[in-house]
Parts: structure tokens; sequence; C-alpha cells
């Protein structure tokens, strides 16, 4: 059995799942019906609002009354739950990189994308990135553990190769020839 095909992936970053996490929800906006709209333009201005907008709240009305009501330590756990709802069974690399679809309708280039992100992700509040920083935390726990069992698999494996008499060993080194025979000792 080849164990480097079942060695773990190497977790994912705060960073990466804050981009994970508003790639899934650029796509979610993008696959709503529109209104009879199918400009481009409203599509680019509603993908640029769910870019922009604080992440756990981007399905949020801007005019909701119910938001503006609410003390802003509720609207943390609010956004904090929202967030971890999302990323929930996502949070780890892919086992298999094909189940991610690519595709470009958000209009939108991947470096572009990537600029975005990298922007966001510098001016980001303190509560959402402590968010995907816990979320990234419980990524490395895992790797850490699957690492452990990987390394006792690889060194079980290794050592179940090993010739098992170590005469065997010597045999083949000394050419069939036993040590300390006849052959080995000098004659005074």
């Amino acid at each position: 059995m080849n164990a480097t095909a079942t060695k773990p992936k190497r977790p994912l970053s705060g960073y990466n799942l804050f981009y994970r996490y508003k790639r899934i929800k650029v796509l979610e906006a993008a696959a709503r019906p529109k209104n009879g709209n199918d400009d481009d333009d409203n599509n680019n201005t509603i993908i640029h609002d769910v870019l922009t907008a604080t992440p756990g709240l981007e399905n949020k009305h801007s005019n909701s009354r119910a938001d503006e009501t609410l003390p802003s330590a509720s609207m943390d756990e609010l956004r904090v739950a929202n967030i971890r709802a999302t990323m929930e069974g996502k949070l780890f690399p892919n086992e298999n990189a094909r189940n991610r679809l690519h595709r470009k309708v958000h209009g939108m280039g991947f470096v572009e994308m990537g600029k975005t992100m990298r922007d966001m992700w510098g001016n980001i509040d303190e509560v959402t990135k402590e968010v995907f920083c816990e979320l990234a935390d419980v990524g490395r726990v895992r790797y850490r553990n699957l690492m452990e069992e990987y390394k006792a698999k690889l060194e079980s494996e290794q050592l179940s190769s090993l010739p098992i008499n170590m005469g065997d060993v010597s045999q083949s080194i000394n050419g069939g020839k036993r040590p300390g025979g006849s052959s080995n000792l000098k004659k005074s």
C-alpha cells in the first residue's frame, strides 16, 4: 500500500477559510433568480454588494428594521452564528479537488477576486477575523491528529517490511557465509 496516497492535506488558514466563505456567498448570490433583470450590471452590483457586505450579514437587507434594533453584541453573535453555519462541513481541504466547480459566474477573474479578497481580509473587523482563525484552529487540531495516525501507520508499515530473521540479512551481506565461520578465522 502506498502510504503517501493517504497523507492528510495541510489545514486551511483563516484567510483561506474567509476566501472560501466569501466565494460561497458570491456563488449563492449569482445563482439567485433575477427579478426579470438579467443584465450584467445588475449581476455585478449584486456580487459587489455581497463582497462588500459584513461577513455573516450578506443575506440581510440593508433596510431591515430588525437589524437596527439589535444591540451590537447580539449582532456579532448573529454574524458568528451565520458564518459558522455556512462553513459547517467546509473547514478542511477538499479530499478530491474535482468536487469544486470552477466557474466564472461572478463576473470577476481569478486575479481580481484574489486582490479583492486580500484587501477585504486586511480591513476585516476583529470579531470576524477571530471567527475564521478559530475555525482554522479546528482544522489544525484535526490535521495534527490525522498526521499522528498517518505517521504511526507509516512506521508500522516500515517495520512490517523488515526481514524477520536477522541471519537472513547477514547472509545476503556476506555472500551466503555466516559471520564467525571457519573462513573468517585467522590461522596462526
